[in-house]
């Protein structure tokens, strides 16, 4: 079914499922006192002018009331959750133990713990010894820690709060973390206008003396153009001297800062929402059928220099559709954006869901590729692609060949 096959969390049975339900209990029950009509504007308002102007609205400190900190946690949290989650199925963190520390910058409501203990239960090998807030904001980290007692997490991870703003020229901290998560915060150091890298390349630098030498940055951002450019600026500056775990599956330059190009790096992910999102005291109704979202998942460890295997991986960046001789999806890979195709204009199911956005294929590197005359991106045919175990797609091979251009 759509409803299961489409859930960030699988079937209801699922424990992530019903850690999610919990969540939507403990957010209504953090809520009562505020009338859903009082609740139910102030998250329209919210909403409106996160939308409208990212840098002028952290200028206005938008989570400095405790309405809109509800209002946050009402509307905001529960699709950051999905984004998280989603985005960890395929890149998960690596360096979760029971020793480990996770520093979150920019915590908001302690989104990235609560979303952690959704996707793993934090128990097990998935477990943490200490997580570490850091947000501005004293009472959204209060409203966050709430949630975190309501759960349970507060058993599971011993939790450390430091309401203040972060400083590039602040000293880091004696402990350094095991993981860096940057959640919906990175946008914040960008440049409110116009192009410049410094702010991104002090960021990185300040990333880098908090980190252990073979920690994890794991940042989730919004899809927009600006912030997905400050993203793979990033990305380009930690490929020097770590390793790229995802969404790039190569070392290269980014293809897709290309000025040339329309296209920026984005993820958008057909979902079906949780049932009881639409049951939030105060909410909007859940009519989404797609989060989107710019990651970055890098690890502070040299990157390895492999030999260069006959078939290459592509990060799958776009969803099916119609092209003049057939179908494909685009991909992104070492050697630029890559097209890969079908002469059939119709795709079983399972088809659609191994090349989901944020999906990996791979795909012969040698050959004379034809150029797609739309996009000039390289046209492969799937015929040719291998999934990453090594198995066919079972596409119908090309009826003809195409003159490479």
């Amino acid at each position: 079914m759509d409803q299961h096959r489409l859930s960030p969390f699988g079937s209801p049975t699922s424990a992530p499922y019903q850690r999610m339900a919990a969540l939507f209990d403990a957010i209504n029950t953090s809520t009562r006192d505020i009338p859903p009509p009082r609740l139910r504007a102030a998250v329209e308002q919210l909403s409106l002018g996160l939308s409208r102007s990212r840098s002028s609205m952290v200028l206005k400190d938008y989570l400095a009331s405790p309405l809109s900190q509800a209002a946050y946690c009402v509307h905001f949290l529960p699709w950051n959750v999905y984004r998280l989650c989603l985005a960890w199925q395929s890149s998960p963190m690596q360096n979760l133990g029971p020793e480990r520390a996770l520093h979150d910058w920019g915590a908001g409501p302690m989104t990235g713990l609560i979303a952690l203990w959704v996707q793993t239960g934090l128990e097990g090998s998935n477990t943490l010894a200490s997580y570490t807030a850091v947000e501005r904001q004293r009472d959204i980290l209060d409203m966050g820690e709430s949630l975190a007692g309501m759960l349970g997490i507060d058993k599971l991870v011993t939790i450390h709060s430091h309401p203040h703003a972060l400083s590039f020229d602040e000293e880091p901290s004696q402990e350094k973390a095991d993981i860096l998560l940057v959640s919906q915060s990175f946008n914040e150091w960008l440049p409110p206008r116009g192009r410049s890298t410094e702010p991104i390349r002090a960021f990185a630098k300040h990333a880098r003396a908090h980190v252990k030498t073979d920690g994890e940055l794991f940042l989730m951002e919004p899809a927009s153009r600006v912030v997905s450019w400050g993203v793979m600026e990033l990305r380009n500056m930690l490929a020097e001297s770590a390793t790229i775990l995802a969404p790039c599956t190569h070392a290269a330059s980014c293809p897709l800062l290309d000025p040339r190009l329309k296209s920026w790096c984005h993820f958008r992910r057909r979902i079906v929402p949780h049932p009881l999102h639409g049951k939030l005291r105060g909410a909007l109704p859940p009519e989404r059928e797609a989060v989107s979202y710019s990651y970055l998942h890098a690890r502070f460890t040299p990157p390895e220099h492999t030999k260069e295997q006959r078939f290459a991986l592509a990060r799958v960046i776009s969803e099916p559709f119609s092209i003049e001789d057939g179908r494909g999806v685009y991909g992104c890979s070492a050697q630029g954006r890559i097209l890969m195709a079908t002469r059939s204009r119709r795709w079983s199911q399972p088809l659609i869901d191994a090349l989901a956005p944020d999906s990996v294929a791979s795909y012969p590197r040698q050959g004379k590729h034809p150029r797609d005359k739309k996009s000039r991106a390289l046209k492969i045919w799937l015929s040719d692609c291998r999934k990453p175990d090594g198995s066919r797609y079972g596409a119908p091979a090309p009826a003809k060949k195409d003159n490479p251009s």
